[in-house]
């Protein structure tokens, strides 16, 4: 990853990255302690389960996270992978949306 830091007042939106997420690990205590530095507190996770992105975005948004997207999805049973390129296609748009 590639870090920048930036004054407090200049930035758009905090994005909290994680490798992997499922709905009982996203964290609603972080999301909290960011929510006074900016209200566009977002939730990036490289895989989840097949069965978990619409877990994660509904227990996401019930911690203050205003925007959730995977990468991919990983089943551990079977080890396929299946891209979510359309959620990689919103994150990267959702982003360009913000430069001023």
């Amino acid at each position: 990853m590639d870090f920048r830091f930036i004054e407090q007042d200049k930035a758009k939106a905090i994005i909290s990255c994680k490798s992997v997420l499922n709905p009982s690990t996203v964290e609603q205590d972080y999301c909290q302690d960011l929510n006074p530095f900016s209200n566009e507190v977002w939730l990036f996770a490289e895989c989840c389960g097949p069965d978990s992105p619409e877990k994660i975005k509904v227990e996401a948004q019930k911690c203050g996270y205003k925007n959730y997207w995977q990468l991919y999805t990983w089943n551990r049973d079977t080890d396929e992978i299946i891209d979510s390129l359309e959620a990689w296609d919103n994150f990267v748009e959702t982003v360009r949306s913000l430069r001023a």
